[in-house]
């Protein structure tokens, strides 16, 4: 079961099975977001919707998907059947996007309401190699 961090802002606010959906509190920025990050368990997935990713007109945004092992992060960009291979970023630059989609993007208000934590994640090859 995902227990959280004390961190002001989120709260779980549904599970199902080995995830949690957690919302994310108006008071948030990019420094709880990097608390979160940090806690973020190996074998564990964090996923939001980046509504800035530049995709096609009729597709527009990204479903991101962060891993984390030991000081290492990747992420990956997915959305209706396309993704990208997984890229090593640090957790600052993660933090800063996750804060950039707290506001409305134009076309596409639709802002970080939640994030989504996922146990039992299978490992990117480039972790699984480490």
């Amino acid at each position: 079961m995902i227990e959280l961090p004390g961190i002001v802002g989120f709260e779980i606010v549904k599970r199902q099975g080995g995830a949690a959906e957690i919302a994310v509190g108006p008071e948030i920025g990019e420094a709880e977001f990097l608390r979160l990050l940090r806690w973020l368990p190996k074998a564990h997935e964090l996923s939001f919707y980046d509504q800035y990713f530049q995709g096609t007109p009729n597709d527009p945004g990204a479903y991101v998907s962060v891993q984390r092992q030991d000081d290492l992060f990747q992420y990956r960009l997915a959305n209706h059947g396309w993704f990208r291979d997984w890229s090593y970023e640090s957790p600052e630059q993660l933090a800063a996007l996750m804060a950039l989609n707290l506001g409305p993007c134009p076309n596409n208000p639709d802002p970080l309401k939640s994030v989504r934590i996922t146990a039992g994640a299978r490992l990117p090859m480039a972790f699984a190699r480490r």
